[in-house]
């Protein structure tokens, strides 16, 4: 292949890392009419507990972020990436990762030469529908909170038609695709491209670890209506374990179990039960505490008013800090509590973000002291 071709293919593949947006050639779709109009950045209510948390943790919430315009972009002869990157020739296009933290190391410099290189997929001469982002790909937290929002303006614009996936595709995946109107899955084996004459892609709703309250709150509508649940009702009392997790483990879970039982949680591990089990349990609790990570994705069913406790990190570094529950709970019109724990990583990295911790047993007792003052 032409040396100058795949220079300028890596040299714009490693700019768009250091700084998407930036990189000189990249493309944003012809104005189409937005469907979710802009969003100023306002306050977020601290936790229910800030006066109880460090000085330099507690600073770390509050602060909101302003949402522009979203829209759905039409595009045509477009390639897609198998986790969902959108581009032409040398040339990404921006929406499609503008929420992404962080890309996938798949992500390289050559990543732009695969529409001419490496496993094709060609779709149908009809408009196919994109939502997911890269991180999406078996994620519960970045397909439930991310991407059904994305199905939600989609199906606005595009109802029905068939819709791009990284395979495999999950059960959860198909069955809330399905929720949403969406039954011609086409899933795209890793390191497959998809070359798509026409494309509908919705913009993200917001950054990801942020979210946008209406188009939440519309998600979790559409799925309660789905399961025919029509009303909150119950009292239950939730604790979601990690124990049979491979990351992000409470190691010392046994030294608060007592406590649960003394305030009458129940002690579940949600994956073992299927998506309508879980949503049906949520609408059922009134609160629910668990470690940061996917099993809070569950609040997205519970009434308003109720009560999150996440178990998170104690590191107040940026590469370990990751306050997307907090955002949801306030998104969700939930009472959050947030209690850090002891990481068992020195590291200050992304990956300490899925480090063991160690929970203070005192500090929960304080917390449901003020919670339930009735025991």
């Amino acid at each position: 292949m032409n040396a100058r071709i795949y220079w300028l293919a890596k040299h714009l593949s490693d700019r768009a890392i250091r700084g998407i947006g930036r990189v000189r050639g990249n493309w944003t779709s012809a104005e189409v009419p937005a469907l979710l109009p802009a969003v100023p950045a306002r306050p977020v209510p601290l936790p229910h507990n800030a006066d109880q948390l460090p000085a330099a943790f507690r600073a770390l919430f509050g602060h909101g972020i302003a949402l522009p315009a979203r829209r759905v972009h039409r595009l045509r002869n477009v390639a897609v990436s198998w986790h969902g990157v959108v581009f032409r020739r040398l040339r990404l296009f921006l929406p499609s990762v503008w929420a992404t933290p962080r890309l996938p190391p798949e992500f390289n410099g050559t990543f732009l030469l695969r529409q001419w290189w490496g496993r094709r997929q060609t779709m149908a001469d009809e408009v196919i529908g994109l939502a997911h982002g890269p991180w999406a790909a078996g994620n519960y937290y970045h397909w439930m909170v991310d991407t059904l929002p994305r199905l939600l303006l989609l199906q606005r614009s595009q109802p029905g038609c068939p819709l791009l996936l990284p395979a495999p595709v999950p059960a959860y995946v198909r069955q809330t695709a399905a929720l949403f109107g969406f039954e011609r899955l086409v899933p795209l084996p890793p390191e497959t491209v998809a070359e798509v004459p026409e494309l509908a892609m919705p913009d993200y709703p917001a950054p990801s670890g942020f979210q946008d309250a209406a188009l939440t709150l519309a998600v979790r509508n559409r799925v309660l209506e789905s399961f025919g649940i029509s009303a909150f009702s119950g009292q239950r009392r939730v604790f979601a374990s990690r124990s049979r997790q491979r990351l992000r483990r409470l190691l010392n879970e046994y030294a608060i179990e007592p406590l649960l039982r003394q305030y009458g949680f129940e002690m579940l591990c949600l994956e073992e039960f299927s998506l309508e089990q879980q949503v049906c349990i949520m609408a059922e609790t009134t609160a629910l505490v668990g470690v940061h990570g996917a099993n809070l994705v569950n609040m997205l069913f519970m009434r308003p008013n109720a009560t999150v406790v996440e178990l998170l990190n104690n590191s107040t570094h940026k590469a370990v800090f990751n306050p997307c529950y907090y955002y949801l709970a306030n998104a969700l019109q939930l009472r959050y509590y947030c209690l850090p724990c002891q990481g068992q990583s020195a590291a200050e990295s992304w990956e300490a973000n899925d480090a063991d911790l160690e929970v203070d047993p005192a500090a929960l007792q304080r917390i449901f002291a003020d919670l339930f003052p009735d025991g």
